[in-house]
Formats: structure tokens, C-alpha cells, sequence
């Protein structure tokens, strides 16, 4: 699953362990149990109402069962967004309640194909009111403030939605060896705004009827991107294919399209604080092993985990090969 995290809230601490070549010993090490808290996974975007999951923190070193997921979801949170001129009040929708004209978003903010929510746990996110109510939709420009209020708990997060900033234009290049004629990889023209601090993030969908693929939106495994190199500038920059954690590495593939796809470039616009989260949490997640240091992952949400981010989005796609 793409965007679903759990985090750990265990702050694991390195260990020396000493080779002596007489002796060995035993070393036993009782963790605290932590605190479990509430992570927040919301997001806003252009001409699109906010959607929000609210889930709880998982122990590092506890057992986790795929068939519990929904376990994990918090219910009957009150939650408030401002937009700088009035307060809405989100509601719980579960996934069998959502409208078929939003499903595609919620697929996307779970990590799944929009065909697989239908055998997907009910889960329960939150929105405005999709069915009469005051409509919410993002606009470029502007700050949201969100308030959730849930299990005796109040968290708050700030995002500023900016305006999208297209690609110049988006193609393909071959694979570097010539004799790997069905590997390509994404490229994209693009001219960066004269002001320092501007920051993206991105994804791609890849579909594929010859190969029998239809993936839905995935983040390359470094999805963000800071201006501090190319600020006002125009530049050409290759983008890695976006994959799921659990796909693995492959490196013949790894980053490459295949000559037939269609992909669709999904490139947003972020403020600061939204691009810390995803880059440390990127970060962290590429930085295992057993002598890796701990990664304090950013978050904007007081009082828990997580990130609620405006994203100003723009889509473009191309058909590999032509």
C-alpha cells in the first residue's frame, strides 16, 4: 500500500555490541512500551473537497495482521476546517457511501487500483458533506486550518494550497543501452518561478492494457523536490516510475517505463512544511539496516503525527514509445 504508513512510535536506540574473542554475552534489553497516538493523513487540492484518514500509531516491535487493518482506522473524530472566511464540518464516509465521481481520489489517498476498493476493509474517511451540504473545494492561494477533536485528544495543522506549476512539456527517453529498446525513462521539461522556496512532489500512473497493468498513483521513492539548485530556471530532469514500498528493487527496471505505457504525471506544488514530511519520511524509510540511526520525521499536525498538506496539483500524460 502506497500512502497508508504506521507509524512506529518506539524510538529505538543503538546498541554497541562488543566482539570479545573469548566470550560472548547475553544482552537483554526490556523497551518501554510507547504511546500509541493519532496520525493524520489529510489532503486538499485544486477544485477538490478535503479527505482525511485518521489512523493510531503501531509499536515498532509489535505483530501486525493485513486482515485487522481497519483496527487501525479512528472513528467519530469532529473535524473542522477553515478556510480563512468560514468553519466546515467534516463528516465520516465510509468507502461503500462514496460517491463514484470521488472514488478515484480515495483509491489514490489509499494506495489502491479504484476496481479494488470494492474487496477493500470499510474503511471510514473524512470530508465535507458530498451530498448537499456547504462544498469545500480547494483553492490555489489560500490556508486551510484543521481541528480534530477525537478520544478525549485536540490536534491541530496548517497548510497553504499554492498554485500549480505545469511541466514545460513531459517525454521519454531511451534506455542508455541501446540494445534495451522496450525501456524508457520519464522526463520532464520544466521552468521553476524566480522565488526561492518552492517545492514539489510528484507521482505517476502507469496503464498498460497489452501488459495487463493498471496501477494507480504511485510517489517515486524520492517524490519531493526543492528548487535550491534550479531556482528561476529552466530544466530538463528525469523522474523515477512511482512504485509501492512492497514492490521491491529491481535494478534492470527500477525507474523505467515500458515502451506502450500510458502515463499520467501527477506533479503538485507543496509549502515547506509538507515537503519535510515526505522527504524525512522518505528518508527513514530508506535508511535500514541494523546500524542506521533513528529519523525524526517531520510532521505538521500538533499534538499527533502525520502530515494535512495542500497540494496544487497538475496532470499530464504520455504514451511511451510514440
Amino acid at each position: 500500500m502506497r500512502r497508508l504508513y504506521l507509524y512506529s512510535s518506539v524510538v529505538i536506540l543503538g546498541l554497541s555490541v562488543l566482539f570479545l574473542a573469548s566470550c560472548e554475552t547475553d544482552i537483554t534489553v526490556d523497551l518501554p512500551q510507547a504511546e500509541q497516538k493519532i496520525v493524520v493523513e489529510g489532503s486538499i487540492e485544486p477544485g477538490m473537497p478535503p479527505f482525511i484518514l485518521l489512523t493510531r500509531s503501531a509499536p515498532f516491535f509489535g505483530s501486525f495482521d493485513p486482515n485487522n487493518l481497519a483496527e487501525f482506522f479512528v472513528r467519530d473524530a469532529v473535524i473542522t476546517i477553515n478556510d480563512g472566511t468560514a468553519d466546515y464540518t467534516l463528516i465520516e464516509l465510509c468507502l461503500s457511501e462514496l460517491p463514484e465521481e470521488f472514488q478515484a481520489l480515495a483509491a489514490e489517498l489509499l494506495g489502491v487500483t479504484e476496481d479494488s476498493l470494492s474487496t477493500f476493509p470499510e474503511i471510514c474517511l473524512y470530508t465535507v458533506d458530498l451530498f448537499g451540504g456547504s462544498l469545500l473545494l480547494g483553492q490555489p492561494g489560500k490556508t486551510y486550518r484543521v481541528s480534530i477533536s477525537v478520544e478525549g485528544e485536540t490536534l491541530t495543522a496548517t497548510t497553504y494550497l499554492p498554485f500549480p506549476v505545469a511541466p514545460d512539456s513531459i517525454f521519454a527517453r531511451p534506455h542508455p543501452d541501446p540494445a534495451v529498446d522496450s525501456l524508457f525513462r520519464l522526463s520532464i521539461r520544466f521552468s521553476d518561478p524566480d522565488t526561492l522556496g518552492n517545492y514539489y512532489r510528484y507521482w505517476t500512473r502507469r496503464y498498460n492494457a497489452s501488459r495487463d497493468v493498471d496501477e494507480p498513483f504511485y510517489p517515486g521513492v524520492s517524490s519531493v523536490i526543492d528548487d535550491l539548485f534550479f531556482n528561476g530556471q529552466t530544466v530538463d530532469f528525469s523522474l523515477d516510475r512511482g512504485q509501492p514500498r512492497s514492490a521491491g528493487f529491481d535494478q534492470d527496471t527500477y525507474g523505467f517505463f515500458w515502451a506502450g505505457d500510458t502515463v499520467v504525471l501527477k506533479l503538485a506544488s507543496i509549502d515547506r512544511p509538507v515537503y519535510s514530511f515526505w522527504s524525512t519520511l522518505e528518508f527513514d524509510a530508506g535508511s535500514g539496516g541494523p546500524f542506521s540511526s533513528a529519523t525524526v520525521v517531520s510532521s505538521n499536525i500538533q499534538g499527533g503525527l502525520g502530515v494535512f498538506g495542500g497540494y496544487g496539483a497538475s496532470y499530464d500524460t504520455l504514451i511511451i514509445g510514440e
